[in-house]
């Protein structure tokens, strides 16, 4: 069975380390000196996962087993670094020294998933100074023991690394400053004899994907509605297609896949309210509609970056459809705004933003 209590935890270390591609030091485990990595690294595929249309996170058509655009996996036995924690030695997400990647799949027809909205949208309150990661995963049931991950497992954020002696960990690797002893991520890691058949669904990926951000108002019976123009169009402050960041590169301002510290295809967008004002006591309070969203065709074109026989356009019709209720952890009591599933193609969620006055 799938292991839900640790897949669903802050988002907030997927966007200070969860993106795809990321810059990190490691450290040699003996002698605790930094080792500077030759190249960026990123975190793993540990949740398998399902491509819907055949098409990589990357925007490449996937050809056998290439061009999925994750990270591939390594022999464990080449895995260096070792964390020690009650006894077993675990190995860290993001590590350059160490690679792992669950199986992944194309889906053979039509894919209906169930959506989860991340915490940080659906269980916490925000005001117009924050930086809202909006995170959505997108889920579909399998067959127990049909494809393999890696169970990942939680660790004390100021863990050290060390090998294990006699099965006890040296507590003097645990770092002991005030500034880092506050840290509230986690660290994530796993061991090599931990791939096997722990999960009961697969996240999926497809290149329809959307996510728009648009103003609501009370209309005339006192209801929020979604701000239209002239010809009845839903207007967006932010619109955003996944196809975006395949060309685009650099910090993102976009909807991004990434493989968040858990090891799961994830869609995220960093929601920097701040910066769309343009003053700091301009007030941008005030509720908003989060609609996430499958473009059916989709159409897309790879020029910068890439080598000629891959630049061109992509036209690709999608396969997605979302399941009637979203993610079971996505109701409940601790839920402040609630998703709702629209259609088969779209999803959304209204959230209030509240103002923060700095009295600047």
């Amino acid at each position: 069975m799938m292991r839900k209590h640790k897949l669903k935890t802050s988002v907030f270390a997927v966007a200070s380390t969860g993106l795809l591609l990321l810059s990190v030091a490691s450290f040699n485990a003996e002698a605790g000196a930094p080792i500077e990595p030759d190249e960026e690294a990123s975190n793993f595929l540990s949740v398998p996962a399902i491509f819907a249309e055949g098409y990589g996170i990357t925007g490449l058509e996937i050809v056998g087993d290439h061009n999925s655009g994750l990270p591939e996996g390594s022999d464990p036995e080449t895995w260096l670094i070792p964390y020690c924690f009650e006894g077993t030695e675990y190995y860290l997400q993001a590590e350059p020294t160490n690679s792992w990647q669950a199986d992944w799949t194309v889906a053979s027809g039509e894919v209906s998933v169930t959506v989860d909205w991340s915490d940080e949208v659906i269980k916490k309150e925000w005001n117009d100074k924050s930086v809202i990661p909006v995170s959505v995963t997108l889920y579909r049931g399998i067959e127990p023991g049909s494809m393999n991950g890696y169970e990942m497992t939680p660790l004390p954020a100021n863990l050290l690394p060390s090998v294990c002696s006699d099965g006890v960990a040296d507590t003097s690797v645990f770092s002991t400053s005030e500034e880092e002893s506050e840290e509230i991520d986690l660290l994530w890691g796993t061991t090599p004899d931990s791939y096997g058949a722990y999960y009961d669904r697969a996240t999926v990926f497809t290149v329809g994907a959307k996510l728009t951000i648009g103003e609501l108002v009370r209309d005339a019976d006192g209801n929020y509605v979604p701000v239209k123009d002239a010809d009845g169009n839903e207007v967006y402050i932010f619109s955003s297609p996944v196809t975006m960041s395949f060309e685009n590169l650099g910090k993102p301002d976009w909807l991004s896949p990434a493989i968040d510290v858990e090891g799961r295809i994830i869609y995220l967008y960093n929601w920097n309210l701040a910066a769309k004002q343009f003053g700091p006591e301009e007030n941008r309070s005030g509720w908003y509609r989060l609609t996430f969203s499958i473009v059916d065709p989709v159409s897309y074109t790879l020029s910068k970056g890439y080598s000629v026989e891959d630049r061109g356009t992509y036209n690709v019709d999608t396969k997605v459809t979302f399941a009637d209720e979203v993610d079971e952890s996505n109701t409940g009591e601790d839920v402040v705004y609630e998703p709702t599933v629209h259609t088969a193609k779209a999803t959304y969620v209204d959230i209030e933003i509240t103002h923060l006055d700095t009295g600047e």
